[in-house]
């Protein structure tokens, strides 16, 4: 049996939605799976016939309380209370491998493996940009047996940094719920934006993340003043938590600019598709990604993207025959390719490519035969 750990199996996170394709791609070759979580909040009604696969919550190894908060105080009680009942638990299922998604499963999947016995395998869903010290985090990922990257280029980073990694790496891109995706498009895109009070005389934008330093959604609010210089229209409909400090932050330059009537700060939304399939343009802003989830939705969706090319992007986008890709964090290259985007009368041959390109290369069949034959291999190790 395989254990698959996931922080969180619910549809607020990129990472962890894609665990959950995983999953389904798993169980359609026919594995046997245990699913393991370390947070609480979970929603599994996104994996096929949850109710038949033993689904635990993972020992939590909280052996010092290093800050007096509630949280640290909460989980070292529940850890000394609850961690030898759920490691008994987890040894009766006879587990034989261990997949961990992303480096946010990692130390717990160590734990286990180790006191298992058996193999394991990471899904890497973070490119080194993601740390101010990734010669450290590379001995993370080199631990384990098999390595799954979802981005060929974020691969080829890692592998720069530690050239031992190459041997047991595997390049396994990203797919989305094709099903989730069906429900909308039946539907024209005039429905939504009448439902979600999108006026069909603005350009609407959408950018999706939470307000993070990292996904960078200042580049846009910071220079709201040039992207109104290239059309009165653009409105931009941020979607995502924005109740942190650097949300904050954004919501005071808003309040000081007199072009905050072209932004709509919408919070989190269960709906996100709806707001991607209602609005004209997608914006990645981000600084680093690795394959990002939104770009497959938009590509489904029929929404032109303009990314950033940070990660895995320019493996997804074909600038300028299926988006458009411009420098990280550089404003005038956006707004370049922003104005090329309006002006061009290629948008309907543009995202119709797109679409089929994302059929073509990262389906929901495409995914269920990688991790098939993934499969496989795990069970010759």
């Amino acid at each position: 049996m395989i254990l698959f750990i996931n922080k969180r199996f619910n549809n607020r996170n990129g990472a962890e939605k894609s665990g959950s394709d995983v999953v389904n791609s798993l169980l359609k070759a026919n594995a046997d799976l245990a699913l393991l979580y370390i947070d609480i909040n979970n929603n599994f009604n996104d994996i096929i016939n949850y109710k038949n696969i033993s689904i635990l919550k993972s020992p939590l190894y909280k052996l010092t309380i290093n800050t007096f908060s509630f949280k640290e105080i909460y989980d070292f009680i529940e850890s000394k209370i609850f961690d030898k009942i759920r490691f008994k638990k987890i040894k009766s299922l006879k587990i034989n491998y261990i997949i961990a998604n992303s480096l946010s499963s990692e130390y717990y999947a160590k734990k286990l493996a180790k006191s298992l016995n058996v193999k394991c395998c990471l899904i890497v869903r973070e490119s080194p940009d993601f740390y101010k010290n990734p010669n450290k985090t590379v001995n993370r990922i080199h631990y384990f047996d098999q390595i799954i990257f979802v981005s060929s280029n974020v691969m080829k980073d890692w592998i720069s940094i530690l050239p031992d990694l190459k041997t047991k790496s595997k390049y396994i891109p990203n797919t989305i719920n094709e099903s989730s995706i069906d429900k909308i498009i039946n539907k024209r895109k005039s429905y939504f934006q009448r439902k979600l009070n999108f006026n069909n005389n603005d350009i609407n934008i959408v950018i999706v993340g939470k307000f993070l330093t990292r996904k960078n959604q200042s580049i846009v609010i910071n220079n709201l003043e040039q992207f109104h210089k290239i059309n009165e229209k653009i409105k931009f409909h941020f979607i995502g938590k924005n109740f942190n400090s650097y949300g904050y932050q954004m919501k005071k330059i808003l309040r000081k600019t007199k072009y905050n009537e072209m932004v709509r700060l919408h919070g989190f939304k269960k709906n996100v598709l709806e707001y991607i399939y209602a609005s004209d343009y997608l914006i990645l802003t981000a600084l680093a990604e690795a394959s990002p989830r939104v770009l497959y939705e938009a590509m489904l969706l029929k929404t032109l993207i303009i990314s950033s090319e940070v990660g895995g992007a320019s493996e997804l986008i074909k600038h300028e025959k299926t988006g458009y890709l411009y420098e990280k964090n550089n404003v005038k290259d956006l707004l370049f390719n922003l104005k090329k985007a309006l002006n061009s009368d290629n948008y309907n041959s543009m995202v119709k490519e797109s679409n089929e390109f994302y059929h073509n290369t990262y389906s929901n069949e495409i995914h269920q035969k990688n991790y098939k034959n993934l499969y496989k291999l795990l069970k010759t190790i």
